[in-house]
């Protein structure tokens, strides 16, 4: 079955079942699938490299567009989150969140805080 994208100009391609956003932005253009770091599929987020579910509207974000960027910086924050439990097992986590000016995670250790001269 073919799924039937509809992009923000109204222009309507046909797409196989299982396509990507990175495989939509490939087959538009190379710069697009460098620049894209998610979709939007009817207004709901899907991860660029996720299986379109069905047909619908599609908006493509990019590392350029504010949306695109705050994707950006949330899945920066996961990954900080994730590499700060590994370092310290015994680390505790607060409030992460993405902002204006990149992102953060307030964190808690039995023998003090985290900085940034302690990461390799």
């Amino acid at each position: 079955m073919a799924l039937d994208i509809t992009f923000p100009d109204g222009n309507v391609k046909q797409f196989p079942d299982g396509t990507t956003v990175k495989a939509i932005t490939e087959g538009i253009s190379n710069s697009l699938a460098k620049k894209a770091v998610a979709g939007k599929l009817d207004g709901d987020l899907i991860a660029y490299d996720e299986p379109i579910a069905h047909s619908g509207q599609l908006q493509i974000m990019t590392k350029d567009d504010a949306e695109g960027l705050t994707v950006l910086r949330q899945t920066a924050a996961f990954v900080l989150a994730a590499a700060l439990k590994d370092l310290y097992p015994d680390i505790h986590f607060g409030q992460g969140q993405a902002t204006e000016d990149g992102f953060y995670y307030d964190t808690d250790r039995a023998d003090g805080q985290v900085s940034v001269d302690d990461l390799p």
